[in-house]
């Protein structure tokens, strides 16, 4: 490559098909530093971190901090535990909605249910996370990323009109 400015350098990498690339990074970017090693959970972490995703799929500020001190685990371990976790549901249930998790966490395979008019053994409210009695209800229709109204564009008479 040619004029890599000197704050630049370049790596050069072979694809698939045999062809050589070069691919331009800031110095500052250690390319050889060692990557930092994936998390290996217990067998008991797992199986708190599936109860607490059963109960809320989105577990967020001094909820996530406590199981992660209970777990010995931090913050940022816990917090990208469960948006793996939602992925591998969404990735399961063939379906990329927030709604999915409006009801429960559980693909019916994984359901402990055996008649469909069996009712769920309520648990003890100790149990229970503050988001089930408290915000579920408000966001179980959420989109965080609203559909864009075009309407709007088109027959407005306050927006100029480029062509």
């Amino acid at each position: 490559m040619s004029n890599v400015p000197e704050y630049c350098q370049v790596m050069r990498v072979k694809g698939s098909n045999g062809e050589i690339k070069e691919l331009v990074f800031p110095k500052a970017l250690d390319l050889n530093r060692p990557k930092r090693p994936r998390t290996t959970f217990t067998t008991e972490q797992l199986r708190r971190l599936e109860a607490e995703f059963k109960l809320n799929p989105y577990l967020v500020g001094d909820e996530r901090t406590k199981l992660a001190t209970a777990l010995s685990l931090t913050d940022t371990q816990v917090k990208v535990w469960f948006q793996n976790r939602r992925t591998k549901y969404r990735k399961k249930s063939n379906t990329g909605s927030p709604d999915s998790f409006s009801s429960s966490p559980l693909s019916p395979s994984e359901s402990t249910s055996t008649s469909p008019l069996q009712h769920p053994v309520p648990l003890p409210a100790t149990l229970h996370s503050p988001w089930t009695h408290e915000y579920s209800s408000a966001f179980q229709h959420f989109h965080p990323f609203p559909a864009p109204n075009y309407d709007i564009l088109q027959t407005s008479p306050s927006l100029p009109h480029h062509y």
